[in-house]
């Protein structure tokens, strides 16, 4: 049986750079006929996108799988397909564990899962393709974007060549690989042609693209080229590793106001020793790094992301960890507890530190970012701010949308009363209140 006419559901799990794999996925699949549904119950095809680079997401992808199974038992021809990260992770143990499940792809063969499908269709052959993951598909691929077109999301590369201690992702995604310039380029184009204005880089680390082929610096090249996109409005940089903010990359922000000044540089630490124990390989300590990114872009937005409770962090360590965030004053903040992965580094590393203390120590931190962020976001009550629109208002419902200094999902959201405006808009807005993550205003431009 061929693809043409089977629908498909896909969930995807975990990262924008897995739902951009998702939607390359359903892209290929739309383009041999099949059709998407959002219905689960509707489907003949049950696909998840998997994560599993720590336990909490080994969980989720989990209970995902069996909501499948449990879908697919109500129907007659269903087929369960899991894909991505947890199948490169955990092999062909998976068999045993998910007998129901028909077809299993690791990430190498993401851009030849339609095939895997298509042998399963014709034969109920249970399939299992995994390789190391080491290839790149240099080409464009159809895409189906999964919600507005206004936002969307662009990988850059595929893979890390970083070898932090507590990270699985060069095991489960393989070496840094760049994609060519000129596609990313022509993806870009085709996306705001389709009318996308925000446009949100993505990788295991953007600001390394282009070191594999010997052309550090390139995603600069890439930023001035996008930025040359006229229905592009916002240009957004995510996973951005410290020592790739070099001080051509800061002068590139300000050159081109479609290039946001809103840096995600996860630092994870700031305790040297901590540092070493991780694996990360900083070319200046995180207090020089966040001086230099604000001297050479005033008013930069900076989120970054912490760990702890990494094996040896005494309360010491923590104790000047807090205090570099008091210090720093980021805009936003997410923070981990360490999870000890098999097959890392730090997986055997001790002293391990306690679970009740790690949770502590991560809601301290989370406390103390909220108070810095309301602070920082009643600054800007009476200013006028850009904003794009999510959602409109209508009759006494508020719109909702972001401020361009918050990235989808991550960042709080943005409220307002005005009419004429609709989703995709990107307009100004009088700031009139403030909360530590979400803010409120009223329109003062309708376009």
């Amino acid at each position: 049986m061929e693809i043409a006419g089977r629908r498909f559901y896909i969930i995807s799990l975990g990262c924008p750079k897995n739902l951009v794999d998702s939607e390359e996925v359903a892209g290929i699949l739309c383009q041999k006929g099949a059709v998407p549904v959002t219905d689960a119950h509707e489907a003949d095809i049950l696909i998840t996108n998997t994560c599993a680079f720590i336990q909490d997401a080994v969980e989720e992808t989990i209970s995902t799988i069996i909501d499948l199974e449990e879908i697919a038992a109500l129907g007659d021809d269903v087929r369960i397909a899991v894909i991505g990260c947890f199948v490169q992770r955990f092999g062909k143990k998976l068999l045993n564990l998910f007998p129901e499940v028909d077809i299993f792809v690791g990430t190498g063969f993401l851009h030849k899962f339609h095939i895997a499908l298509e042998r399963n269709l014709k034969s109920w052959e249970k399939i299992f393709w995994i390789n190391r993951p080491d290839a790149l598909c240099g080409t464009k691929v159809p895409r189906l974007l999964s919600g507005p077109a206004h936002t969307a999301y662009v990988k850059v590369s595929e893979g890390c060549s970083h070898s932090c201690s507590f990270c699985l992702i060069p095991k489960l995604r393989g070496p840094l690989r760049s994609r060519p310039l000129e596609i990313i380029i022509e993806e870009a184009r085709d996306l705001a042609r389709k009318g996308t204005r925000e446009l949100i880089l993505v990788g295991q680390d953007t600001t390394a693209y282009g070191m594999d082929l010997g052309l550090p610096g390139l995603i600069v090249d890439l930023l001035r080229k996008l930025a040359e996109i006229p229905e592009l409005r916002w240009l957004r940089l995510m996973y951005a590793h410290p020592r790739g903010i070099t001080n051509d990359l800061l002068k590139i922000i300000n050159e081109y106001p479609t290039i946001l000044p809103y840096l995600d540089v996860p630092v994870q630490h700031v305790v040297p020793k901590i540092l070493k124990a991780m694996r990360r390989d900083y070319t200046e300590p995180p207090e020089s790094l966040i001086e230099r990114i604000r001297k050479f872009v005033p008013g930069a937005v900076l989120r970054t992301s912490l760990i702890v409770g990494f094996p040896g962090e005494t309360t010491k360590d923590y104790k000047k960890l807090l205090r570099f965030v008091e210090w720093a004053e980021f805009d936003r903040l997410g923070v981990f507890e360490f999870s000890g992965e098999a097959g890392t580094a730090a997986y055997r590393m001790k002293p391990r530190v306690r679970p009740v203390t790690k949770s502590r120590r991560k809601d301290e931190i989370l406390t103390l970012q909220a108070e810095i962020s309301l602070k920082k976001h009643e600054k800007l009550i009476g200013t006028i701010q850009e904003a794009i629109v999510e959602r409109e208002a209508a009759h006494s419902e508020q719109g909702r949308g972001r401020l361009w200094s918050q990235a989808p999902e991550v960042d709080g959201e943005f409220f307002f009363t005005g009419g004429g405006l609709r989703p995709g808009d990107i307009a100004k807005f009088k700031i009139i209140s403030a909360q530590p993550y979400d803010l409120e205003g009223i329109s003062v431009q309708e376009t």
